[in-house]
């Protein structure tokens, strides 16, 4: 069996690695792809998820989460019925009905894919997000994260609070 090649508790573990901790662990045919069940932890580089279910398939480095997860990564708290963590693209798609939170901003929407590298968040399927008293809706919602901006396409709506507007 070639799954993965342990850390030691002492050991730092690489950016590169995922290390999946869970009550039961069941390792699937040829493919060494994983099924952890219960109390489910996945760390690579930055990035923790926990949930209750997770699928990786090591051929191509994906781990498929299900059942209440939570996603931590730099600040960023995302939480989702499914979140699958596409690991060598440092891509992550959530879907079901997802919440995240950053700082005072907050968001919600039916899925959002999170492009680590490009540092963005894509808001679809009725999305909204807001930051204190202020709200904005659109078709698609982009968070961009390093420029510290939204961008929200197709039939778009921002509400103001005059709090906000006198403060700026």
């Amino acid at each position: 069996m070639a799954l993965m090649s342990p850390v030691s508790a002492s050991e730092t573990p690489t950016p590169d690695q995922i290390i999946i901790d869970a009550d039961r662990f069941e390792v699937i045919g040829q493919s060494n792809d994983v099924l952890a069940q219960g109390n489910v932890q996945v760390v690579q580089g930055r990035v923790r998820v926990q949930g209750a279910e997770a699928t990786y398939r090591q051929a191509d480095q994906i781990v498929y989460m299900r059942g209440q997860v939570e996603l931590f990564n730099e600040g960023i708290v995302l939480r989702a019925p499914q979140v699958d963590v596409y690991g060598n693209q440092r891509l992550i798609h959530a879907s079901g009905g997802v919440e995240f939170t950053l700082n005072d901003l907050k968001g919600q929407s039916e899925m959002i894919d999170f492009d680590m590298r490009a540092q963005t968040m894509t808001l679809t399927g009725e999305p909204h997000a807001s930051q204190g008293k202020d709200e904005v809706q659109g078709t698609v919602i982009k968070v961009l994260l390093q420029e510290k901006r939204i961008v929200a396409e197709g039939k778009t709506r921002i509400i103001l609070s005059p709090e906000t507007v006198k403060g700026r």
